[in-house]
C-alpha cells in the first residue's frame, strides 16, 4: 500500500497570507474607529448647538413667567435706580414696589455664557403722553434700566465649541473668532411686548454693562445695536471638518420661535450668502 496514500493534503496559512489578514483586518477595524469618532463628534458638536439654541429660547420663557430665581431677595433702590442697593432700609423688594424685572441680558463671549436679571423702574408722573414701547423705554425720565449684577449666572459652550463670525456674507470676518455678543430681551412694563435687541462686544470686556450700554442696545428698526437679524456660527474646534451650524436670530425676535438652528446647506437652499 501506498504510504501516501490516506493521508492529509491541506496546508496552514502562510506567513504572507497571515500578515495580509492581518492587515486587512487591521485597516478594517481602524476605518470602523474613524468612523465611529467622527460620527461621535458630529453628534457632540450636534448638541453643543442644540443647547446654546435652548439656553436662548429659555430667556423668552423667564420673561413669560417672570421668573426670578433670587425669590424675594431681588431689590431696587427706593430713589429710582434699578440697581441692588446696600443702604438697609432705602429699597424696594421686587414685586411690591415701582421696581420690575423687565427683562434678561446675555452675553455671549467666545466659549463662555453669562445672563443677568434686567430691573426697571418706572416713575408714572413722568409717564410721556404719548409714545411707543421702545421711546418709552429710551426715555430715562420715566424708567430706569439696569441689570442686576447679583443674578448672574454662568455656563460654558459645550464640547470645547465657540461663538464665530461667518466665513461669508454681510457678517464675514477673518480670523472667524474670537467673537462676542450681547443679547438683550425686555418686556415692555407698559404693553407687556417682548423685544430683542443686540449689540458686538470686545470679547473679553464684556463684564460693563451700565444702564446707558442697556439704553443704547433699544433701537428700533433691523440695525445693530437694534432688533436686526443675527447669525451667530459655532465654531466646532475640530470636531468636524465643514458644514458649521448656526444659531439665528430672526429680526424684531419676540418669542423662542424666532430662534432657529441653520446648517450652511439649509442657507445657501434660500439663497442666502452667509456662511459658517
Amino acid at each position: 500500500m501506498n504510504p501516501k496514500m490516506g493521508a492529509s493534503t491541506s496546508k496552514g496559512f502562510t506567513v504572507i497570507e497571515s500578515l495580509l489578514f492581518l492587515a486587512i483586518s487591521g485597516l478594517m477595524i481602524a476605518t470602523m474607529i474613524v468612523g465611529v469618532s467622527a460620527s461621535l463628534n458630529r453628534q457632540r458638536y450636534s448638541d453643543s448647538v442644540v443647547s446654546l439654541k435652548t439656553v436662548v429660547q429659555e430667556q423668552y420663557a423667564q420673561l413669560s413667567s417672570t421668573q426670578n430665581n433670587r425669590s424675594g431677595e431681588l431689590r431696587c433702590g427706593i430713589s429710582g435706580t434699578a440697581v441692588p442697593q446696600a443702604q438697609g432700609g432705602a429699597e424696594q423688594t421686587v414685586g411690591q414696589s415701582s421696581c420690575e424685572l423687565i427683562g434678561r441680558y446675555m452675553v455671549i463671549d467666545q466659549d463662555e455664557i453669562s445672563t443677568y436679571s434686567v430691573l426697571g423702574h418706572r416713575t408714572e408722573s413722568a409717564k410721556p403722553a404719548a409714545g411707543t414701547d421702545i421711546e418709552y423705554m429710551q426715555d430715562t425720565g420715566y424708567i430706569d434700566i439696569a441689570i442686576d449684577t447679583a443674578s448672574v449666572e454662568s455656563r460654558g459652550l459645550e464640547w470645547g465649541s465657540q461663538l464665530a463670525w461667518p466665513t461669508a456674507g454681510n457678517e464675514a470676518r477673518s480670523p472667524t473668532t474670537p467673537r462676542a455678543v450681547g443679547i438683550l430681551f425686555v418686556r415692555s412694563p407698559d404693553s407687556g411686548q417682548v423685544y430683542t435687541f443686540t449689540r458686538d462686544l470686545v470679547p473679553g470686556d464684556a463684564a460693563t454693562i451700565t444702564p446707558e450700554v442697556l439704553r443704547a442696545m433699544i433701537v428700533a428698526g433691523s440695525a445693530v445695536p437694534g432688533q436686526g437679524a443675527r447669525t451667530l456660527c459655532v465654531d466646532s474646534q475640530g470636531l468636524t471638518l465643514n458644514n458649521d451650524f448656526s444659531i439665528y436670530l430672526n429680526a424684531y425676535a419676540t418669542g423662542s420661535n424666532a430662534v432657529e438652528t441653520r446648517t450652511n446647506d439649509y442657507m445657501q437652499s434660500l439663497g442666502l450668502e452667509v456662511q459658517c
